[in-house]
């Protein structure tokens, strides 16, 4: 048997194509051919364009469903208004207090401060401290001021440090569904942390307004999970995690809050001793009031895990326990063990009592089996990370699961798309000034609109139309009102006199162009054809971000605008047209794009403002890209870097550096030009380092560019950087995303790692489904990469079913002109062929033949179909047959490039596999597989396993001439190659190693050989599907090995029975191996 992967060549020639599927520039994935050094088809991503709460005690209104609440105007620094109670009067905060008083006092015209902070009011008082809303005069923003509580902090200095580390454990965390801190420091010999602030309420208050249906329930929980997921990720661990710790703003967003308790994963449980309920103390509220007292666990009793209620070092595992207990009381309205007192609860949780589901609920039986799974007593037992948990729990019917993802996974971006994270209350008496926010937008996004949007994308008749609008109505929906509630908080910011003049215009500036761009996108999406609907995901998800508009840094780190007012106004025209013609190259529509540039030049020249000049050059590179004009976008991006240089515009500057990177590498092959702009293009991205999208793009593209000039190992440590500051920043889970996953298995699979590939295939796949929809194209090329990847593994039984639904998804007349369908029936004839079933493989080379041929003539694809057919007519016995569709390959890449060029040498190899392995031909094969030798002398990465493979059939080939001194050199040397691009195992390391067992066993060197071929068994064990006949072929001939030795015959006996089984699965096909084995296992009866 020979591994099914089949080796990936980089060519420089322009007309072939990719081995195996990337995603191009313009968001569409490739083909998957071989590959070709013009056309590597990374994809290039694009730039697009965030409170705290504590528990608060009685500061609620009368309701008491509102967990941060003020009780008059506080958008302004103390005045002349009442003065707010800042401390509780318990003794641990008199000191404060008096201090307070003190500052009173002086006179009500001195601001109080803690920091640089001017409070404003004092929100509650929790476990951990104090809550205050504050303002940062520094960055113009209002905060949450947490003043952590006294005793720890001056009892002594382990105490002080403890608090200390904390909160800057909390600071190092940034995801949108947690708190974000921005400033920890000291305040009187007290420790305060200033955070975000969010108008909402917690979790527990949410859930108690009104009656929520279990599916709401658990679409917030998941919010406040990813919070947790991020916190592990970062080695946080919470501690304390109870629905009370989450916080739900009133813009929809959910974050994780009071990290207070959270510790270094690596210094947990340093001080932990068990805790003992103090007497006198009521069942519910032992259980319900936080354990902070020096030397005892902390956390609140009834959501503690069982190794916390026994005085063991929490973990990750341990928030996922308060996860599960928070999840059941949202979904099921009671707690899943008994709270009758803190003895019965702790009992039920350290016994893994868990309460059955109420009698006729509707939530379903999956969701109560992934929480009794969080809830099992054994820390292994549990989810191995909230990764999985959430998984299981997002794991919808799939009637179901697209809804449940369309509403859900825009609420994150929702949530940070407000200044300061989420929209502020407006005072009354600013009502009158700033309540038109709403019909800003209605001219642009209303039902007429919203219909016309669904209506279009159904004429296009495309399969995936109604899934898409599914994903991109809700989408829309929540840009509109995140771009009103910015609008809004601008204007009652600006006219309550908290932000100046100048920067309430950086944010309608702001807030405009982004207007521009949604009106641009619902225009092309109202008329969308075809190629609209394959990009509108894509576009949607890179409309620039509203939550800029509030992010006063980076608005004021802009180039000013002109002084002139009509000046300004002008140029904030032209901007707008660049921003709809944005949302034109992201929805695929080039040359629109640039009829709508070209439109703006003249007014650009006019107003001679030289940002804008490079602003333009930038988009007109960047469609002139997308379009093919490669010259023509390398000169626009020149252009733009130089101009944006010398108009000190940092992030123009670094966007065209980074894409006139990768124009040069990735589409005019001229890698070292590229890396000519590698310094000045790292140094601009130094000055811009905040802006993630901007990196990430800047990472993929260095990837890109490496990946060109050959360092393969750089290229995927950029790639990963791209995906880590995407992860980092909370925007994982977008399509950008899924392309660089894609690539990074691109990659893997040409560096010969088709177990890495395998897993971003995964991941990209995961995220495609889930963003894109089932039946989206890209989806199913990614369906199809994974497929491969995981057959080139031996792991049929997982890779089949993948092609067979690609297949099955696109029968019928317009499969034969989709690449991705002849691909999947190409990739499914190998595995026919691989099993012996040569009808079936027949039947799949032909029909992805047909379906290449009908894309266009003598492709790469139709290529892999013939050498399909030669295989199958070597193993019919059609020796002719087989020559000559092998032959007239070899002649047609000769005559196209030349007869050493890589294609024309993966073609020798495949010419040789046929002799040998299909034809039984060792000698035939060896003509073929000499020619190559010359070639592998000094072998690049790109040609390791390509001459790895001539080296292993090499050695095949001499061992079926009775030659084994002869193969082991060449099986060494195929070994070598194979291990330094593979790692440690691969079908290709499986099969290299069996053949040394042989021809060491061949040679009387027994040891040597079981030595061999025990490893290889082990690999093929762990690595092969259990029915697959190459792990059979691998366990009998460790059986033939170790039977040379009496004492280990009976494990010989047991391998040959097990390797038996194997081929009887198909016995028909496999007769000879049968008759081989039963023939053996006669001889060696006991």
């Amino acid at each position: 048997m020979v591994p099914l992967r089949r080796v990936p060549i980089l060519t420089a020639d322009k007309d072939i194509s990719l081995e195996q599927t990337a995603i191009s520039a313009d968001g569409h994935l490739s083909a998957p051919p071989m590959r070709s050094r013009a056309r590597i088809a990374f994809e290039e991503t694009r730039i697009g364009e965030s409170t705290a709460g504590d528990e608060v005690a009685d500061s609620s209104p009368p309701q008491g469903d509102i967990g941060l609440h003020e009780t008059h105007r506080s958008d302004a620094p103390l005045g002349d208004k009442p003065m707010p109670r800042l401390m509780a009067d318990s003794g641990d905060e008199l000191r404060m207090k008096a201090l307070i008083k003190g500052k009173l006092f002086r006179g009500r015209s001195t601001p109080i401060k803690i920091g640089r902070f001017t409070v404003l009011d004092r929100l509650g008082e929790g476990g951990m401290g104090v809550v205050y809303t504050a303002y940062d005069d520094k960055l113009e923003r209002k905060v949450a001021v947490k003043v952590l509580r006294g005793e720890a902090t001056r009892s002594d200095d382990s105490g002080r440090q403890r608090l200390m580390r904390e909160a800057q454990a909390m600071a190092r965390l940034s995801h949108p569904n947690i708190v974000t801190v921005h400033e920890v420091g000291d305040f009187e010999d007290q420790v305060f942390v200033a955070m975000e602030f969010v108008r909402g309420m917690s979790l527990d208050a949410w859930m108690r307004r009104r009656d929520r249906s279990w599916r709401e329930v658990l679409a917030v929980f998941v919010q406040a999970g990813r919070g947790l997921q991020a916190a592990h990720a970062a080695g946080i661990i919470h501690r304390d995690f109870k629905p009370h710790n989450v916080l739900v703003g009133d813009d929809g967003a959910v974050k994780v809050l009071d990290f207070g308790l959270a510790r270094a994963v690596e210094h947990a449980g340093s001080d932990d001793l068990a805790i003992t309920a103090k007497s006198g103390e009521s069942a519910g509220h032992a259980l319900m009031v936080p354990l902070t007292q020096t030397g005892a666990i902390m956390g609140t009793p009834a959501y503690m895990a069982p190794e916390q209620h026994e005085g063991r070092p929490a973990s990750a595992a341990s928030d996922q326990f308060a996860f599960c207990i928070s999840l059941y009381e949202g979904v099921y309205k009671r707690h899943p063990f008994s709270t009758d007192s803190l003895a019965s609860l702790i009992g039920d949780a350290i016994l893994g009592r868990v309460a059955p589901p109420p009698a006729g609920s509707r939530v379903p039986t999956r969701i109560f089996k992934a929480l009794q799974r969080g809830l099992s007593v054994a820390v292994d037992r549990r989810f191995a990370s909230m990764t999985e948990l959430l998984a299981e729990l997002e794991r919808e019917p799939e009637g179901r699961r697209r809804r449940l993802f369309a509403s859900t996974a825009f609420a994150g971006f929702v949530g940070v798309a407000g200044f300061g994270a989420a929209a502020l209350q407006q005072p009354a008496a600013a009502a009158p000034i700033c309540t038109g926010a709403a019909d800003e937008l209605a001219a642009v996004w209303n039902g007429e609109r919203s219909e016309a949007v669904r209506s279009a994308m159904s004429a296009t008749g495309v399969p995936y139309a109604a899934d898409t609008w599914s994903k991109v109505q809700p989408q829309l929906e929540a840009y509109a009102g995140a771009w009103s509630a910015m609008r809004g908080e601008a204007c009652t910011t600006h006219a309550s006199g908290h932000q100046s003049d100048h920067l309430f215009d950086l944010r309608t500036a702001c807030l405009d162009q982004r207007r521009a761009a949604f009106a641009g996108l619902v225009d092309t999406l109202a008329s969308a054809d075809a190629a609209v609907m394959e990009r509108a995901m894509q576009a949607l998800s890179t409309l620039p971000t509203i939550e800029r508009c509030g992010d006063v840094a980076a608005l004021t780190a802009e180039v000013a605008a002109p002084d002139d007012p009509r000046a300004r106004l002008r140029v904030q025209a032209v901007r707008e047209t660049l921003a709809r013609a944005a949302v034109q190259e992201n929805a695929g529509r080039f040359h629109a794009g640039l009829a709508t540039l070209a439109a703006a030049g003249d007014e650009v020249a006019a107003i001679d403002y030289p940002p804008l000049r490079g602003e333009l050059a930038l988009r007109q590179g960047s469609l002139q890209m997308e379009a093919g004009d490669y010259p023509a976008a390398d000169a626009a991006f020149g252009q733009a870097l130089w101009t944006a240089l010398a108009a000190d515009d940092a992030r123009t500057a670094a966007q065209a550096a980074s894409k006139r990177m990768f124009v040069r590498a990735a589409r005019m092959n001229q890698p070292a030009e590229a890396l000519r702009d590698l310094e000045l293009a790292q140094a601009l991205h130094v000055r811009v380092q905040g802006d993630v999208e901007l990196t990430a793009e800047f990472e993929n593209n260095l990837g890109s560019v490496y990946m060109m000039a050959g360092d393969y190992v750089g290229a995927r440590e950029h790639m990963l950087a791209a995906v880590a500051a995407r992860t980092e920043a909370g925007r994982r889970d977008t399509v950008l995303s899924a392309y660089t996953y894609n690539n990074l298995g691109y990659l893997e699979t040409y560096l010969g790692n088709q177990a890495g590939a395998a897993r971003h295939y995964a991941g990209a796949l995961e995220l495609g489904e889930r963003l894109l929809g089932r039946d989206h194209p890209n989806v199913h090329h990614m369906r199809l990469n994974l497929g491969t990847a995981l057959i080139w593994q031996n792991r049929l039984t997982a890779g089949v079913p993948l092609l067979r639904t690609t297949v099955d998804a696109l029968q019928g007349a317009q499969a034969t002109g989709l690449p991705v369908y002849a691909w999947a029936r190409s990739r499914l004839g190998l595995v026919a062929l691989h099993r012996r079933e040569l009808a079936q493989a027949a039947a799949e080379f032909e029909a992805a033949r047909a379906a290449f041929t009908a894309i266009d003539a003598d492709n790469d694809g139709e290529r892999e179909a013939l050498y399909g057919l030669g295989d199958v007519a070597a193993a019919r016995g059609d020796v002719t047959g087989a020559q000559a569709i092998y032959d007239g390959i070899v002649d047609r890449l000769e005559r196209r490039f030349g007869a050493d060029h890589p294609e024309t040498l993966v073609a020798r190899v495949r010419f040789g596999e046929m002799w040998l392995l299909h034809a039984d031909r060792p000698l035939a094969a060896l003509a073929q597989l000499d020619r190559i030798t010359a070639r592998c002398t000094d072998t690049t990465p790109d040609l390791a396993v390509l001459c790895g493979d001539a080296a292993r059939l090499t050695g095949d080939a001499k061992l079926r001439l009775g030659a084994p001194g002869e193969a082991s050199e060449p099986l060494q040397q195929a070994l070598a190659l194979y291990e330094r691009v593979q790692g440690g195992s691969s079908p290709e390391i499986v099969a290299t190693l069996r053949l040394l067992g042989e021809a060491a066993l061949a040679q009387g060197r027994r040891d040597e050989a079981v030595a061999h071929l025990r490893r290889a068994a082990a690999l093929a064990l762990a690595g092969f599907d259990a029915d697959h006949p190459d792990l059979a072929t691998t366990q009998f001939s460790l059986a033939k090995a170790l039977a040379a030795d009496p004492a280990a015959t009976p494990e010989a006996r047991e391998l040959a029975d097990k390797a038996l089984a194997i081929y009887k699965v198909r016995a028909e096909a496999f007769a000879p191996e049968v008759g081989t084995i039963e023939g053996w296992r006669a001889a060696h009866s006991a």
